[in-house]
């Protein structure tokens, strides 16, 4: 959903501005001509990739955009320091010995 709205309109290189009274009806018409169209082949990109990845769903996403990936990386590599650091600060602190999971004595276990 987009929602163009001007003020008043100046027109490039010179002093002139176009009226509110004039503009309403060219907005309308730019909308139809030169805003409807620019939407449309946003609606078809995306259907294509809906309709590609339905079709493809377990294989790898294919992205053109080299910054996808670099944000991609940067956030895994960011991610893995900050749980490495989580990791580090629990092994300093004493008594914070990892929990055994398994079958272990039944009596450290609280009684209900």
């Amino acid at each position: 959903f987009f929602l163009f709205y001007f003020k008043s309109f100046k027109v490039p290189f010179t002093p002139f501005r176009f009226p509110r009274r004039l503009m309403n009806p060219l907005v309308k018409v730019a909308n139809k001509v030169q805003i409807g169209p620019l939407l449309q082949e946003d609606v078809v990109a995306c259907e294509a990739e809906q309709a590609g990845y339905e079709a493809h769903w377990d294989e790898p996403i294919a992205e053109l955009n080299p910054a996808v990936h670099a944000f991609q990386n940067l956030t895994i590599r960011k991610w893995e320091e900050y749980l490495a650091r989580e990791q580090e600060k629990r092994g300093k602190r004493r008594g914070d010995a990892p929990i055994p999971l398994g079958k272990g004595p039944r009596e450290s276990q609280p009684s209900l």
